[in-house]
Parts: C-alpha cells; structure tokens; sequence
C-alpha cells in the first residue's frame, strides 16, 4: 500500500491517489508552473489573491501616502515569494 501525500502548494489539498503528480507537486499546480495555465491551480489562486490585497492596499492609501504604501505591497510580494521559495 503507498502512502498518500499532499501537494506541497500552500493550501492545496490535492493528494498522490486523486490524481497525477509530477514530485510533489499535483497537475493542476505543475501545469500552472511548467506552462502558465491553469487557473483552478491552487498556486493561481494564490497569486490571484496576492494580485487583490496589491489593488486593496493601494486603494486605501492616498497619493501623499504613497510610499507607505508601496513598502506594503512589497512586504505582502515578499511574504508571498518566501512561502513559495520563489526568492
């Protein structure tokens, strides 16, 4: 019997016996980082909601407060980076 495991994609709850994986990474989440589709990945989703508190955070803050922030939007990328390993 095979042990199960889980996409190591934060938040994705995909396992070895629903599907193919490629390492430890399932389809929907290896297609998205081999070719740039799927947008059911797990990993879109997470850039998708990286993209949302980028616009959110921009739009609560005034011109006059621009470089406040910028430097939130850059910590929230490099939190971002860092969970992935993309850095």
């Amino acid at each position: 019997m095979m042990n199960t495991i889980k996409c190591i994609v934060k938040d994705c709850e995909n396992h070895n016996d629903q599907g193919r994986f490629f390492g430890k990474f399932c389809t929907p989440c290896w297609e998205f980082i081999t070719e740039g589709k799927g947008n059911h990945s797990q990993i879109y989703q997470n850039a998708r909601y990286e993209s949302v508190v980028k616009e959110c955070l921009a739009e609560c803050y005034t011109k006059s407060e621009s470089d406040i922030a910028e430097l939130a939007v850059q910590q929230v990328y490099e939190r971002i980076q860092k969970k992935f390993g993309l850095k």
